[in-house]
């Protein structure tokens, strides 16, 4: 018997171990990195669905701080109205003094200020920051109680444009998420 014949065993034995070791490093790398492919797709998920729940909870409060807003101004607008009227001064030309009026527009232009720069859309945001700013300009100069009446029109005009937008956003994130 020769050498040759001796070795052969041995050494096709340790190829052959060899191989299989790096057949299993090469499956294991392959399986690590599927692994943190998956860990990073869940994380990039997750975070995903945590911003639309965000946006949907801060969207549905925002619409909700805009009807708070309107109901207010409405209030106020037409305190003013009644005081024009009984005083024959101009719109905005007397000194309100119901301080919870008062106070209730002062809560709600917070509320609606500080959920406007929580809205995560930028044109969305423009925009309703735009109708929370026409309430605070009703009322700030004396006018007519028509020219009054004609300004307080177009700010209920800009909040329900406003929530017509937030609206559809709602809508667009219910169907984003599968639901009808």
């Amino acid at each position: 018997m020769s050498w040759w014949s001796a070795v052969l065993p041995v050494l096709t034995l340790v190829l052959g171990w060899a191989g299989s070791e790096l057949s299993e490093a090469r499956r294991d790398k392959r399986a690590a990195a599927l692994s943190r492919t998956e860990r990073v797709a869940t994380r990039l998920e997750r975070a995903r669905e945590q911003r639309e729940n965000f946006e949907r909870e801060n969207l549905d409060a925002m619409f909700n701080a805009i009807s708070r807003l309107g109901r207010a101004t409405a209030v106020h607008h037409l305190a003013d109205i009644d005081a024009a009227k009984a005083t024959g001064r101009p719109y905005a030309g007397s000194v309100l003094s119901d301080k919870a009026m008062d106070e209730e527009l002062r809560l709600a232009t917070v509320e609606a200020g500080r959920l406007t720069l929580l809205v995560l859309d930028d044109h969305l945001r423009a925009q309703v920051d735009e109708a929370v700013a026409s309430t605070q300009a009703l009322g700030m100069t004396q006018s007519t109680i028509a020219d009054a009446n004609l300004a307080f029109q177009q700010v209920t005009t800009e909040l329900r444009g406003a929530q017509r937008a937030i609206a559809q956003r709602l809508r667009e994130l219910y169907k984003e998420e599968g639901t009808p």
